[in-house]
């Protein structure tokens, strides 16, 4: 009897332990604060800033803009704001013109588990 209860006991806190540990073995970089916001209508944007739920690996990440016909727009170098490492900083070469953009961002976290997704907003004449 004695040694069911025992293996009760060890099989309860082996599964509490699974289910504390799993969400930090699965943790991703999400993408939480967009600037433009997900299909937002907004003047053009001198940069873009997407911060993300944990801190991004700058030489590992990429960003890119395109425009409504696919067409790629050229961005200056991918730079992390200041003093923040969960938020990249993403500037166009070249003022943006009006219509409807996709934002693609592929990321990997500090904890080096890798990430991707892209979001949409429009220009306004």
């Amino acid at each position: 009897m004695f040694k069911a209860i025992a293996m009760s006991v060890r099989t309860l806190l082996s599964a509490a332990l699974l289910v504390l540990v799993s969400p930090l073995a699965l943790a991703h970089a999400h993408l939480t604060h967009p600037v433009p916001a997900a299909d937002a209508s907004v003047a053009a944007p001198a940069q873009l800033s997407l911060g993300f739920s944990e801190a991004i690996e700058l030489g590992f990440s990429k960003v890119t803009l395109t425009a409504s016909g696919g067409d790629p727009v050229a961005l200056q170098p991918l730079a992390s704001a200041t003093n923040d490492r969960k938020t990249l900083v993403v500037k166009p070469a070249a003022p943006l013109a009006a219509g409807q953009y996709t934002v693609h961002w592929q990321v990997v976290s500090v904890d080096t588990h890798k990430s991707a997704g892209e979001y949409r907003f429009t220009v306004s004449p």
